[in-house]
């Protein structure tokens, strides 16, 4: 602290400039909060508020699906196993109302394996779901990956049986 400043009793002008700095970030957070809030009040805002909540309610259902224990000791860790149909639910949220999509697979089964572990195949997985979900509702979709990885090891198709229908990416 400076002569002066003891003098004075003022502060350090590094002190002050640090208040005007901080002042200005806490207004700065509570105008965003504020916007914040008052956009989730509109009906865009509750529109995406619901959609955003519903896509993690579906993410955390895809973890806890039947056949992801399996999975997870086949080494896919994360596994999910999301609901096409569900999912197309949540996708519609988003939109306009116009018609609902359609997909002809029941379920994406989705395998993520760290950098340093074994990838099973997509066959692999398949026979483990099936196994698993002995009746999946349909055919499925299949996809390994690396966890910060670019490219699928993997993907494909399966039919309700476990066998593959065809071949999407990677090889087995």
């Amino acid at each position: 602290m400076s002569h002066d400043a003891k003098k004075k009793g003022g502060l350090p002008g590094f002190f002050v400039a640090l208040l005007i700095f901080g002042g200005v970030v806490c207004t700065g957070i509570l105008v965003c909060v504020v916007l914040l809030v008052r956009f989730l009040y509109t009906p865009e805002g509750r529109k995406i508020a619901h959609a955003v909540g519903d896509t993690a309610k579906l993410m955390q259902e895809a973890q806890r699906a039947p056949g992801t224990k399996e999975l997870r000791a086949l080494g896919c860790d994360p596994a999910m196993v999301v609901d096409t149909d569900r999912m197309i639910d949540v996708i519609q949220s988003f939109g306009d109302g116009g018609p609902s999509p359609t997909l002809e697979d029941k379920a994406m089964v989705t395998c993520a394996v760290g950098l340093l572990g074994d990838a099973p195949s997509c066959d692999d997985v398949a026979r483990t779901y099936v196994r698993a979900v002995p009746e999946p509702g349909g055919s499925f979709i299949v996809q390994v990956q690396r966890q910060g990885g670019g490219r699928p090891n993997c993907s494909g198709r399966y039919a309700a049986d476990g066998s593959k229908l065809e071949r999407a990416h990677g090889t087995e």
